[in-house]
Order: structure tokens, then sequence, then C-alpha cells
């Protein structure tokens, strides 16, 4: 084996094992409940216009399918994070809500329906999965 031979075995060899690499990233973004807020999408378009260079070069100058599918694929997993950060995003921006509380309610105990958006990581809501029922005065230190 030639050392030409060793360094695309390993080019090939990383190349492929880096488009199941994203899956735990994938993941990660699906179980996130926060907006996806640690995911740069400058990072990941990037990674992804770069890749996309790459399936260019693979096709139009050395003329190798292999490696552009390899890279197409690694294009595809950057497209993947980038929308479901996107999705995760919006989806967390409307479940947002500001929350204009009247002084009046906090001294009556008048009691307010909060998004479980709203809701720091790690607490818990009280009532169901996406809104829970809380005393307002409560409800105005939760969203601070």
């Amino acid at each position: 084996m030639t050392p030409a031979d060793a360094a695309l075995l390993v080019f090939t060899t990383c190349n492929t094992a880096r488009v199941f690499a994203y899956l735990p990233q994938i993941v990660k973004i699906g179980r996130d409940r926060q907006g996806a807020a640690a995911i740069s999408y400058t990072t990941w378009m990037l990674f992804g216009v770069s890749h996309l260079s790459t399936v260019a070069y693979a096709i139009l100058v050395v003329d190798d399918w292999r490696m552009a599918a390899i890279f197409a694929a690694n294009t595809l997993c950057c497209g993947v994070i980038v929308g479901m950060t996107a999705w995760k995003r919006a989806a967390f921006r409307k479940g947002r809500a500001t929350i204009v509380i009247a002084p009046e309610a906090c001294v009556s105990g008048a009691k307010i329906i909060v998004p479980q958006a709203s809701f720091v990581s790690g607490a818990r809501p009280l009532g169901g999965p996406d809104r829970t029922e809380v005393p307002a005065a409560k409800a105005i230190t939760m969203l601070e």
C-alpha cells in the first residue's frame, strides 16, 4: 500500500464515520427544550457549504462518485441540524409568552396560566404538559 493509498483510506474512513457522528447532535437538538440556543447556525451552515463544495469537487474534478456520496450525506446531516435548530427555536419562541400581571392580582392571590416554555431548565410544571396554573406573585419570580 502506497502512502497515497493509506491517506485515501484514512480520509474515506474518517469521512464515512463522520456521517454517523452527526447523530448525537441531532438527537440532542431533538430533546432540547430551550430553543437549541447552543447551536450555531453560522458554524453548521459553513460545514454544509464546505461539504457541498467537496461534492462538486468530487464530481467535477476527480470524478469520484463514492466521495461525492459521502460528502452529500455530510451535507444532508448539516442541513438536518440547521433545519431542526430553526424548528426548535421557532417552537420555543411560540411557547414563550410575555405575561403582564396587574399588581392587584398579586395581592388578591389570583392564579394565571404559564406556558411550560417559560420555566427555567429543570423546573417542573405543576399542571398539564403544556402549561400550569400558578399564583400570580410566583409567576413574576419564575419569569424574571
